[in-house]
């Protein structure tokens, strides 16, 4: 009976000492909401998107809002030159010291650690021709013009040795 009741008042004070402190347990569950979607059947015979809608006014064209869109037809290598070695290096240094002291006598841990790296490329100069195909859009989405265009390129190509 002793050994209950002991059990029983300390488990009672262990409860009531985080509410005495101030301590309210809260609890809280986060509910993520599912994506939802809007399904809307059309006529098939209705025409979607006509240039002037109803009583819409024209959007003006201008060469700020028309979109651009881009894609490679074909590149060909014209020259591949040699450059030239080049050797790129990188230094870091890492220090640190801890010292303690305790009625005059002192005690400094530390030290310091350099790494140092080097890796050698052979440079090349590219020079490709590309034909890119560029199409551009007025801001309602119509296709305003189909060209191709010539280019030559030139860039560096660094490669490890």
């Amino acid at each position: 009976m002793l050994k209950k009741s002991v059990i029983t008042s300390l488990s009672a004070s262990l409860l009531a000492i985080p509410i005495l402190v101030g301590f309210t347990p809260s609890a809280s569950a986060e509910i993520n909401p599912q994506n939802s979607y809007e399904i809307e059947i059309l006529d098939e015979n209705a025409v979607l998107n006509p240039a002037n809608f109803g009583i819409q006014d024209p959007k003006p064209l201008c060469a700020t809002c028309n979109q651009y869109k881009s894609s490679i037809v074909s590149q060909s290598l014209v020259s591949r030159t040699y450059k030239g070695t080049v050797t790129l290096s990188s230094t870091s240094s890492v220090t640190g010291e801890v010292s303690f002291s305790y009625k005059g006598a002192s005690i400094k841990i530390g030290g310091s650690k350099v790494y140092s790296s080097s890796r050698q490329f052979k440079d090349y100069t590219v020079v490709k021709d590309y034909r890119i195909r560029v199409k551009t859009y007025n801001p309602i989405g119509q296709l305003i013009s189909d060209e191709t265009v010539n280019r030559r390129i030139t860039t560096l190509d660094r490669v490890p040795v």
